[in-house]
């Protein structure tokens, strides 16, 4: 298995652990506590009596949450003030009715809005108007980009790039994973520059896969490495180049293929390893998946499928 290959099937089929290590995004559990809102238009208000009621309602967690790349909702039920902090009652299953025949109630989180922090839950309640002023807690497990990491700008744009992707929008992604990868190496250019003599040093306006091999040679020989030892480079520069004339085509409407899955997600990867060479992970397969803490996805293949432009 040739090592570009091993590099993309093992950093694509771990993307949330890519996305954490290098500070783009972090996995959090987060408890809502909300109002039953009943679906009063299909359903009219019955009063004591029993009656079932659609629930469709939503939640905005913007505040806390730049973007929500993805999010499962783990548990629900019926909420008791007097426990939610407790560790314990945490652990337990929340209840999903009042009584053992009475005020059932289940929810599905139907839809993420990535972008607005906004998530919409759908759900259906068998009971009567107590149950109807009774509190829900929803539990969930939320993947996102919360406030700056490490990696700054590139971070939040790899986020929200990621973002796209999930969307499958992929010509916003592949750009925004380029406008990352420009962001990472202006960064590390001013850093490398320090201990660069002067008539050696990479200039702003170096052309971006030019920048890019000398940022990262430059790096590498901190660690007493070359560049022209690292066994993935032809791939990873070679291919590079090919994306980026693709995107320079589409910024300047020129003819050029659609950019679709593979394009996007390559893109991705190449920044994933620059990202983990530039911050001293061992140049090679091993020390790039080890970095990341992925293994080793052996000869599985990845199944790629093309999108539109």
């Amino acid at each position: 298995m040739a090592q570009s290959d091993e590099l993309l099937t093992a950093l694509l089929a771990e993307r949330e652990a890519v996305l954490i290590r290098l500070g783009a995004a972090e996995r959090r559990s987060v408890p809502i506590r909300t109002n039953i809102e009943a679906d009063y238009e299909a359903t009219p208000y019955a009063g004591m009596d029993d009656r079932g009621y659609p629930l469709w309602q939503s939640h905005k967690v913007r505040g806390e949450w730049i973007f929500v790349l993805d999010a499962e909702l783990t548990d629900y039920g019926y909420a008791v003030d007097e426990q939610l902090d407790d560790e314990d009652f945490r652990a337990q299953e929340l209840p999903k009715a009042t009584s053992e025949y009475e005020g059932k109630v289940r929810y599905s989180l139907e839809f993420i809005d990535r972008f607005a922090g906004r998530l919409t839950f759908r759900g259906f309640l068998n009971g009567a108007s107590f149950e109807l002023g009774l509190d829900i807690l929803l539990r969930l497990s939320i993947l996102g980009y919360r406030h700056e990491g490490p990696l700054g700008y590139a971070g939040e744009t790899l986020a929200e790039g990621y973002a796209f992707e999930l969307e499958q929008r992929w010509k916003q992604a592949f750009f925004c994973y380029f406008s990352a990868l420009e962001s990472l190496l202006d960064v590390h250019r001013g850093v490398v520059n320090r201990w660069l003599e002067a008539d050696k040093q990479i200039p702003e306006n170096e052309r971006l896969r030019d920048k890019l091999s000398k940022v990262t040679a430059s790096q590498l020989l901190r660690g007493n490495y070359r560049l022209n030892e690292v066994g993935f480079w032809t791939w990873l520069r070679t291919r590079f180049i090919t994306l980026e004339e693709l995107r320079n085509a589409i910024a300047h409407n020129e003819p050029h293929t659609p950019v679709d899955r593979r394009a996007t997600a390559e893109t991705f990867v190449i920044f994933a390893v620059v990202a983990a060479l530039l911050d001293n992970a061992d140049p090679d397969v091993t020390g790039v998946l080890r970095y990341f803490a992925v293994p080793h996805r052996g000869a599985r293949k990845q199944r790629w499928e093309d999108g539109d432009d």
